[in-house]
């Protein structure tokens, strides 16, 4: 759907933590209510130098933390740490980003998160999730720049007898590179 003549009304900005959310408008972009357009709200990265987020550690690797990725069974203690291993070969991708999914029971989405591979790049020893004894995860590799994009997935099922303090490898390498996705225990 191409819009001629969009404007961006800069007065709709708010930073909303990494995100900006602003405003565009179809319509003339002058502020006068009547002689606006219609409106899409965006949002996108900040492209604008910001403080850092707090980034919180586990304990027990000192790996980063995933935000939000901490008690997210209200109620339901967290079991398990999942460590993401990214492969060093993939280091260098620039487009490719991590999908990691929590599903409390098979039609509850409970948490979502997307992770870019840059992100390693700063955190040597790598990210980390923490998760209850229940439910799935599953983790999705993605490439989009090469063509076709690649695309490896993998789904682990939660065990509820699983003991607290569990660490779960999982060795992330795109198809074309060491193969799929891997999981070592």
């Amino acid at each position: 759907d191409h819009r001629d003549g969009m404007v961006l009304i800069t007065g709709q900005f708010q930073l909303l933590g990494e995100l900006v959310h602003f405003t565009i408008d179809t319509g003339t972009g002058k502020a006068l209510a009547s002689q606006v357009g219609q409106q899409f709200r965006i949002f996108a990265f900040a492209t604008t130098e910001m403080s850092a987020p707090t980034v919180y550690r586990s304990q027990g690797s000192d790996r980063a933390v995933v935000p939000g990725w901490t008690n997210i069974v209200s109620g339901v203690s967290d079991a398990i740490e999942l460590q993401l291993d990214l492969s060093s070969t993939d280091r260098a991708r620039e487009q490719a980003l991590l999908l990691i999914e929590y599903w409390a029971t098979p039609n509850d989405l409970a948490l979502q998160s997307l992770l870019p591979v840059r992100a390693f790049v700063g955190e040597p020893k790598g990210w980390c999730v923490f998760l209850p004894a229940q439910g799935r995860v599953l983790i999705r590799a993605i490439d989009p720049q090469p063509n076709p994009p690649l695309l490896a997935a993998h789904a682990i099922n939660l065990d509820p007898e699983t003991p607290v303090g569990t660490l779960v490898h999982v060795q992330v390498a795109f198809p074309g590179t060491a193969g799929n996705l891997n999981l070592q225990k």
